[in-house]
């Protein structure tokens, strides 16, 4: 907050807007009440726009939070689907190992008896 007016200034400005504050001891200090009041309304317009900024950016990571936790979803039931599908394919593959045992079983006691 700028500018103490000193009583010298007055008498060219007539005194409006200007108020004598009287502090602890015999000092006095003079007030701009108007320049106080632009700096104040300035002040509460920065935290106003602080404010709207801040809750957008709240916004912003609540909707973040939510796409993490949908990808977090996703992930885990890929993964579980991915274990279900190597489950799957050890069955298979021990299954199709089984079956060409027996085939060679079968094809070896055939070819005996063709000798």
């Amino acid at each position: 907050v700028g500018g103490v007016i000193a009583p010298s200034h007055l008498d060219a400005m007539s005194g409006e807007g200007v108020s004598e504050v009287e502090g602890e001891g015999s000092a006095s200090v003079d007030v701009d009440v108007d320049e106080l009041l632009d700096a104040l309304s300035a002040e509460i317009k920065k935290r106003e726009e602080a404010e709207r900024k801040l809750e957008k950016a709240r916004k912003k990571m609540e909707k973040m939070d939510s796409q993490v936790l949908d990808l977090s979803r996703s992930l885990r039931m890929a993964v579980e689907e991915t274990t279900q599908l190597s489950n799957q394919n050890d069955r298979l593959s021990k299954r199709i190992e089984k079956l060409q045992q027996e085939a060679e079983v079968r094809g070896a006691s055939q070819s005996r008896a063709w000798i």
